[in-house]
């Protein structure tokens, strides 16, 4: 990030302000020195703190990180927290060089809030167009599920997939039709290795093909009726003159 300047804390913040209220999602931002201490961060939060034992810090001394979905340590009781919920992030962080030398890092948490908005988008989206779908994110890295049903969110998904889809038994004893597919990165980047995993009960996803069962059934039963009768009476008209000859034989006798 162009601007940032070690030797003026003052400045360096309020660059870092600028961009916090410019991309809300970035509920921090941070520039340490090369020990790891806070110089200067969004409204001030940690300055003059150490976050050289966090993996935002020591992830990014030698290349860009991007970590896991965490929930907060430092900033727990920092940050506004109107829901009360726990705080989760995903740490962004960068090293800063000068000249070659290893000057500090930036570090950011971006607010995991962005991605529930993301969830709630897609859910509403499938929802409109299939009833009873669910859409999970995975972490890759613990199987414990980032983005889904409240009731699921923070604990490890209780069935095991495959990428592609299948169907599956879960704890209610009701079978699913599930898909699932791996994040991949971008370019250098291998990605965090989250999946997404999609599913509708087996019943509900199958019913077209039930019904169209069915008609087929019922089509061919139907098919079958006008064939027998049609046979019959195809064999009505090939027969007849085979009577006749017949019994003017019989006569003829």
């Amino acid at each position: 990030m162009q601007g940032l300047d070690l030797e003026d804390p003052d400045a360096t913040r309020r660059l870092l302000d600028q961009v916090q209220s410019n991309i809300p999602a970035f509920s921090w931002m941070g520039v340490t020195d090369a020990e790891g201490t806070v110089v200067a961060s969004t409204n001030g939060i940690l300055e003059e703190a150490s976050i050289a034992e966090r993996p935002v810090y020591l992830e990014a001394k030698e290349a860009p990180f991007i970590g896991d979905v965490h929930e907060a340590v430092l900033l727990a009781e920092l940050l506004p927290n109107p829901t009360g919920e726990p705080l989760q992030f995903v740490d962004i962080s960068v090293p800063l060089f000068q000249d070659g030398t290893f000057q500090g890092v930036l570090a950011t948490h971006l607010s995991w809030a962005w991605g529930k908005e993301v969830l709630g988008h897609f859910n509403r989206t499938l929802h409109e167009q299939v009833d009873d779908t669910d859409l999970f994110v995975v972490s890759g890295r613990d199987n414990i599920v980032l983005l889904g049903p409240d009731d699921l969110v923070g604990k490890p998904l209780p069935v095991s997939f495959t990428e592609g889809a299948s169907v599956k038994e879960w704890e209610d004893g009701q079978d699913y039709l599930t898909g699932m597919s791996i994040g991949e990165g971008y370019d250098e980047y291998p990605g965090l290795g989250w999946r997404v995993v999609v599913l509708q009960p087996a019943a509900i996803a199958f019913a077209p093909v039930d019904a169209l069962e069915t008609r087929i059934l019922w089509i061919g039963l139907f098919a079958s009726l006008v064939t027998a009768v049609l046979g019959w009476l195809l064999a009505s008209v090939v027969t007849r003159p085979l009577k006749r000859i017949t019994e003017t034989a019989s006569l003829m006798e």
